[in-house]
């Protein structure tokens, strides 16, 4: 049943990466990374302000959009799920990007709690869309939705485990000390 429901998914798998290939292929995609290109080398950064005033003022901005998502967030509703994970990415990449200017200690403790419940998330948010996606893929074939079913179940504990786990990440990025104040 799964290798029937496998092969499916790969036949579908197929056209969505021809059109990615061939999105990235267009004249279009080029000159967008060409133009960004140039705005990097173009802008100036802002006279009188240093850098970490600068890395500072980012951080608190990005932390205080993270909690307001953690806050809004529902384990019940995956958007709100999907979009908290965008926020703790932005706020942890940039604490990766300013890190040399913090105390490593601080640094390393933000990250392993945003890292945690950015893979949390990741996860969540995975099967949150495979289920969609698979029984599109099954239609009306009554052994392919069976091992839908199959791998649903198979799943159900693991969703439960990530679900406190992202309760947990929540709890944990709300008590995160902006180590950049100090």
């Amino acid at each position: 049943r799964t290798a029937a429901l496998l092969a499916v998914v790969e036949r579908a798998r197929q056209p969505a990466r021809a059109a990615v290939r061939q999105a990235l292929a267009l004249p279009e995609h080029a000159v967008s990374l060409l133009d960004f290109s140039a705005r990097l080398h173009r802008d100036a950064a802002p006279a009188g302000e240093s850098l970490a005033a600068f890395a500072g003022r980012r951080l608190d901005r990005l932390r205080k959009k993270a909690l307001a998502l953690a806050a809004a967030a529902q384990l019940s509703d995956p958007a709100s799920l999907h979009v908290l994970r965008i926020g703790v990415k932005r706020l942890r990449y940039a604490i990766e990007f300013f890190a040399p200017l913090y105390r490593a200690g601080a640094v390393e403790r933000a990250l392993k709690t945003l890292t945690a419940l950015q893979d949390a998330l990741g996860a969540l948010n995975d099967l949150s869309r495979a289920g969609p996606l698979l029984r599109q893929c099954a239609g009306d074939d009554a052994a392919l939705r069976e091992a839908v079913a199959l791998i649903g179940g198979w799943h159900g504990p693991r969703h439960a485990v990530l679900g406190r786990l992202t309760l947990q990440g929540m709890r944990r990025l709300r008590k995160l000390k902006p180590f950049w104040k100090d």
